[in-house]
């Protein structure tokens, strides 16, 4: 073991006392090797979504018995295998998770004490070591490809180069499109996609340069008025990350159906880079909805249950409804909240409803108002150092809340 590596390990974490300032520490270690969460995530082939890295970097969801996640979030971010086992004994201690005994990590058949063989040291599970070995491989295999693609003319990448792959298992479902004059649901959205309870955080596709006449009118007549969300629409504003609506369907037939499937019929390209508002944190709270949420960043655009957390809304995992079916009877209503949540693009999508009825399956879009509904992520960020620097223009709020302008490249106080 190189007792140099070790030891620059122990004083950077030395002070360290809380999941939340370890979450930090793997952040910054992510920060170091210069990668986006978008770059390691596709580094991880799967092994690490966004979903994941975000807790991680929060201090959750660091340790589990199957998959060695916080050996291949350090790995993949140039930390050696001398300074993992102070990583893990750090995070250990602030997660009250007991250390393992030696036992666990020495040979079934480990040498006397001083003996000249050498003493080798398996880790605990040999899962992290294929895992590592498996992406190493498809990263050299990777750049062979691209070696041999570089002789050849260029070709643009397709757009769902950063698309996690659809759910195991995942099942197609046919039906015919509802015709208008008998669609089994009518909807009522109540708000386009919003990313707060008030403003919200949200970007615009152009740079956006308002002068001081501009902003005084902003701040006075528009951002705390009825007229903010029609000046959102004017500007194609978009909510940022992840956006949530409410909407509402009721059976117009004269007999039972089930809602049997949610899914996104989605456009996407990359993320919106004009002007970014970033507002302070807001509160918010649970729903008593049914709530579903939508990974765009995935191929199937399957809807999840979605749980409320203390950053928001989050999709938590399976599709919904293979599980779960919605029994409406005639005349019977429904309410949903919906919540869509994208890392690498800008999406515009509208909900596609599967509906059973005792003699057929038919699909009916769901939108807002003739219009999609529209998400996009952050702007990839031309430096590390600032994360909203993949932006033309940005406005922030002052410590009187009023609204001024900011630069891009220079890092928020």
């Amino acid at each position: 073991m190189d007792n140099d590596a070790s030891d620059a390990a122990r004083n950077r974490l030395s002070g360290i006392t809380s999941q939340k300032q370890f979450g930090e520490a793997l952040c910054s270690a992510r920060a170091a090797a210069d990668l986006s969460t978008r770059a390691l995530e596709k580094l991880g082939r799967g092994a690490l979504n966004r979903t994941l890295i975000s807790d991680m970097e929060h201090g959750h969801r660091i340790f589990s018995e199957d998959d060695g996640r916080l050996e291949l979030f350090l790995s993949l971010c140039g930390v050696s295998a001398d300074e993992l086992a102070e990583w893990q004994r750090v995070g250990r201690e602030v997660h009250g998770i007991p250390h393992p005994v030696a036992a666990e990590t020495a040979l079934p058949n480990s040498p006397n004490v001083g003996s000249d063989q050498p003493t080798e040291i398996r880790p605990k599970s040999k899962r992290i070591a294929y895992l590592v070995l498996a992406i190493s491989t498809a990263l050299l295999c990777s750049a062979i490809v691209g070696g041999v693609n570089a002789m050849t003319p260029a070709s643009t990448p397709p757009t769902s180069m950063y698309q996690t792959p659809p759910e195991p298992g995942f099942r197609t479902i046919s039906g015919d499109p509802a015709t208008a004059e008998a669609a089994p649901l009518t909807v009522t959205v109540t708000t386009p996609l919003r990313s707060g309870a008030s403003v919200g955080r949200f970007a615009l596709p152009a740079a956006l340069d308002l002068d001081a006449a501009g902003l005084a009118t902003f701040n006075y007549e528009v951002i705390n008025s009825d007229a903010l969300h029609r000046w959102q629409e004017d500007n194609t504003a978009t909510p940022v990350s992840r956006g949530t609506t409410s909407l509402t369907v009721v059976n117009t037939w004269n007999e039972p159906i089930r809602i049997i499937r949610m899914t996104a019929v989605k456009e996407c390209d990359k993320p919106l880079r004009g002007t970014y508002f970033r507002p302070p944190a807001e509160g918010g709270g649970p729903e008593s909805n049914i709530l579903l949420g939508v990974d765009l960043d995935a191929a199937d655009g399957i809807f999840q249950e979605m749980y409320y957390t203390a950053d928001g809304f989050r999709p938590s995992g399976p599709d919904y409804f293979e599980k779960n079916t919605v029994t409406l009877e005639p005349g019977q209503g429904q309410s949903f909240t919906i919540g869509a949540f994208v890392t690498n693009f800008s999406c515009s999508f509208k909900i596609r409803t599967f509906v059973a009825s005792k003699n057929s399956t038919v699909y009916q879009d769901i939108d807002f108002h003739g219009q999609p509904f529209r998400v996009t992520g952050l702007a990839e960020p031309k430096t590390v150092e600032n994360p909203y620097s993949g932006y033309e223009a940005m406005y922030i709020p002052d410590h009187s809340r009023m609204w001024v302008r900011h630069d891009p490249r220079t890092a928020v106080k």
